[in-house]
């Protein structure tokens, strides 16, 4: 917590953790680790307590009492494993982890943060992405369905490229989104659908905010390093896919403004005009 917070805090003006730590002290009673750590889950993605730190520290034993149980595991390696379970908790959630949430950020082998990734992209059922493709295919209007097979036939021709889709509200733009999806995971590709924002990422199947999935600064313009900040040792989804040689061909990213309204905040002199 910093120093803001604690005034504010002190002022009375920010709800303190009080119901957060008695609502944690009753699950105590019935509730297994799992589910104790599942609660904790929402609490932070949903409720953002203002010291999530000290409420880790003040139940981390009971959160942990299932790793603690297995044989030859110590309390601090059952500690840790709990914060794993917990960070998958919250990506398979909203796609960021305990370092987002001022949590102690878990020790990962390098290969369990790349099979984490990988698993996260492939976890589709080639027959039910396939069954949601050709069902929506069905579905799409004739304009849609030009470009939907001008997209796909870039894809299997091996093209790269940008596609900007703007309409108003209520066209399809995110329902022709998930029909490319579904048809590129059928054939047990990978397709990483990204967002601006934690509420649009929820719209799009398996989608993820672009800042947690790629490190994307939040704010690139007034950033003095624009770049995304993945460290050297990270094993990232794209680099996965292309050491076990899946096919990778590209990424989706939702915007929540038109491209229009997006220009207009950056500088002029970045600004590119048809």
């Amino acid at each position: 917590m910093n120093h803001t917070e604690t005034h504010v805090l002190a002022l009375g003006l920010l709800e303190d953790d009080n119901i957060h730590c008695q609502t944690l002290q009753e699950a105590c009673i019935s509730q297994s680790p799992q589910q104790l750590r599942n609660l904790f889950a929402i609490l932070l993605t949903q409720i953002c307590p203002s010291n999530p730190t000290e409420l880790w520290q003040e139940f981390c034993h009971e959160m942990s009492g299932d790793y603690a149980h297995q044989t030859d595991v110590t309390e601090e390696a059952a500690k840790n494993m709990a914060l794993i379970n917990l960070e998958d908790i919250i990506a398979s959630v909203v796609g960021t982890s305990l370092e987002n949430h001022s949590l102690p950020v878990p020790t990962r082998q390098a290969d369990e943060r790349k099979d984490k990734e990988y698993s996260r992209e492939t976890n589709y059922s080639c027959e039910d992405q396939e069954r949601i493709a050709d069902a929506n295919v069905q579905k799409l209007t004739p304009e849609q369905l030009v470009i939907y097979n001008d997209f796909t036939q870039k894809i299997q021709n091996g093209q790269s490229g940008v596609c900007f889709l703007e309409a108003p509200g209520g066209c399809g733009k995110t329902f022709f989104i998930e029909t490319i999806l579904a048809s590129q995971r059928a054939k047990g590709s990978i397709a990483i659908a990204t967002a601006s924002t934690e509420l649009m990422a929820t719209l799009l199947p398996g989608g993820r905010t672009v800042h947690s999935t790629f490190k994307v600064p939040h704010n690139i313009i007034n950033s003095e390093t624009p770049c995304c900040s993945i460290k050297k040792e990270e094993t990232t989804t794209v680099a996965g896919a292309r050491t076990e040689k899946k096919t990778f061909f590209g990424k989706f990213h939702k915007a929540g403004e038109k491209l229009k309204d997006i220009m207009a905040t950056l500088p002029s002199s970045s600004k590119v005009t048809r």
